[in-house]
């Protein structure tokens, strides 16, 4: 039986403990109780606190590149941006989401822009990357943490 998290205090008396990971902001959540009883018992309360902590984390809504844009590029349109940088915005999406489209938000990594960054010049647009830069840029902070957490 997996009995992590559950230490016996003597006699008839368990500490049950559980720790979890919030995904979102990578902080450490604990959970503690003291359990009077069998350690069938302690199981049952470790299961139960787990349960609750897992409760507590609610899943983000997976979302597709291709969703996200569209969003992305409405948001831009109520603002005070002239219309030629509407339209610059819009035909960036235009080959962004062809490349990148099918793929969750949260599962694009920097090489994954890299990559189409590198077929994007490959194709003969060059100079044409700089306005492409606005919708990727939201994705950038995502590697710079992955490049501090290399570095810890």
């Amino acid at each position: 039986m997996n009995d992590e998290g559950i230490r016996h205090l003597g006699g008839n008396r368990w500490q049950v403990r559980v720790k979890r990971i919030e995904a979102r902001t990578g902080r450490q959540r604990n959970r503690k109780a003291t359990v009077t009883g069998t350690k069938a018992d302690a199981r049952r309360a470790r299961d139960s606190l787990r349960s609750e902590l897992r409760s507590l984390t609610p899943t983000p809504r997976k979302i597709r590149l291709s969703e996200y844009a569209a969003s992305w590029l409405a948001q831009r349109v109520g603002r005070q941006l002239k219309a030629s940088t509407l339209r610059r915005y819009g035909y960036s999406l235009e080959h962004i989401v062809p490349a990148l489209g099918d793929l969750y938000v949260s599962a694009i990594t920097p090489a994954d822009i890299r990559a189409y960054v590198a077929d994007r010049i490959k194709a003969g647009a060059g100079g044409l990357l700089g306005p492409e830069r606005a919708p990727l840029s939201a994705n950038d902070g995502q590697g710079q943490r992955e490049r501090r957490l290399r570095r810890d």
